[in-house]
């Protein structure tokens, strides 16, 4: 299989994106359009002889610089999902591999789904499960989902791989690099080509790994401690006349989206009284401006408070 045919089964009907080609020695990226997968595999050819050669099986929604490769948040398009499994020999550390590429095959063989494609490394193989069509990634929770499925079955098939006692490496990263079928491996200087050896029609839908989606664990709230400040009983009333009329927060609403103020109660530390606290607690962490209602004077102030209550919270 050519570059550009193996490129076009992957990406062919791709939402817009950039896909990357990234080289070693000179750990340089290039960027092109997904449109144009033409010019990304003439590229690639360019190079096999001299470079290790791979491609982001993630589709990056923006372009990057030259020695930026992009992380998981910078995917906007996943063709399918993969493992990387290591053979045995001089090109790996760990020794506990399947010893033989054969017995690699026949253990993809085992599993509930069977591959789409397998591609020699020269090393190792790289397994691709495609779907029927790319998927773009829309929104962080279909990041999240398509993620979870990722690692979901990657770690089903390491932890099988675990009873036949070979530790395979986790390469569930959406921004994963691998291989280009036809680049020449040059890790162990024996000029060995990637290939793929086997193809077939089988395509995915995301939901057929749903089974196997990993969430990630919710952080429990932290216990009380002696330290925090006591219960606060008093009425809460509403916050959208201190959000309307006062001045700070119309001053915060300029500094744009996202910059979270809190509007809470605290006491006043020389008399038993409450006092007004608005803080900007993203756009200026610790600046807030402090309400006596003792004095009914105000002033802006960077520093620790510890509120009893936050009474309301708006985002401008």
């Amino acid at each position: 299989m050519t570059p550009q045919a193996f490129l076009n089964t992957l990406y062919s009907g791709a939402p817009p994106g950039w896909l990357t080609v990234w080289t070693l020695p000179d750990k340089r990226t290039e960027y092109f359009p997904v449109s144009d997968l033409d010019a990304a595999a003439a590229y690639a050819e360019a190079r096999f002889d001299t470079h290790d050669v791979y491609y982001g099986v993630g589709v990056r929604q923006e372009r990057l610089g030259p020695h930026q490769r992009g992380g998981n948040g910078d995917v906007s398009v996943i063709p399918a999902l993969w493992t990387d499994i290591d053979i045995l020999g001089p090109a790996h550390k760990e020794t506990a591999l399947p010893p033989t590429e054969a017995e690699a095959l026949a253990f993809l063989k085992a599993l509930p789904h069977k591959p789409s494609m397998v591609i020699s490394s020269g090393n190792g193989l790289h397994v691709y499960w495609l779907f029927t069509e790319p998927i773009g990634i829309a929104t962080d929770a279909h990041r999240d989902n398509i993620s979870g499925a990722l690692k979901g079955w990657q770690q089903y098939i390491n932890r099988a791989a675990k009873e036949r006692g070979w530790k395979l490496d986790n390469t569930s990263d959406l921004s994963r690099v691998l291989r280009i079928p036809g680049g020449v491996n040059h890790k162990t200087g024996n000029g060995v080509r990637v290939t793929v050896i086997s193809e077939c029609d089988a395509r995915y839908s995301p939901s057929d790994f749903a089974a196997y989606i990993v969430r990630e664990p919710v952080s429990a709230a932290p216990a009380a401690s002696a330290h925090d400040p006591p219960e606060f009983t008093a009425p809460v009333g509403p916050g959208g006349r201190i959000i309307d009329k006062c001045a700070f927060i119309r001053y915060c609403r300029k500094l744009g989206s996202g910059k979270m103020i809190s509007v809470g109660v605290c006491r006043c530390p020389q008399a038993d009284l409450p006092s007004y606290l608005f803080c900007c607690s993203r756009s200026v962490p610790g600046y807030y401006f402090y309400f006596d209602s003792s004095s009914q004077t105000g002033s802006y102030r960077l520093g620790h408070f510890s509120p009893y209550r936050v009474g309301d919270s708006y985002d401008p």
